[in-house]
């Protein structure tokens, strides 16, 4: 299993090779993750917004 350093890094990989380096990236995580999250990032190189919720699992909306 790939660690969220891993997987930012990957990621930026991808998207440096799509859209080159003018763009940014968000993610999205609980208030509890989120500033450890956005230091990841920040470490991995990832110019990155966030969205964050307060609840452990966001509900799915249909309809």
């Amino acid at each position: 299993m790939a660690s969220i350093f891993e997987n930012f890094v990957y990621a930026k990989e991808l998207r440096d090779a799509r859209f080159g380096t003018e763009y940014t990236t968000a993610f999205v995580t609980s208030d509890y993750h989120v500033f450890r999250a956005a230091g990841i990032a920040q470490t991995a190189g990832v110019r990155a917004t966030h969205l964050s919720h307060s609840r452990q699992r966001p509900q799915v909306l249909s309809g």
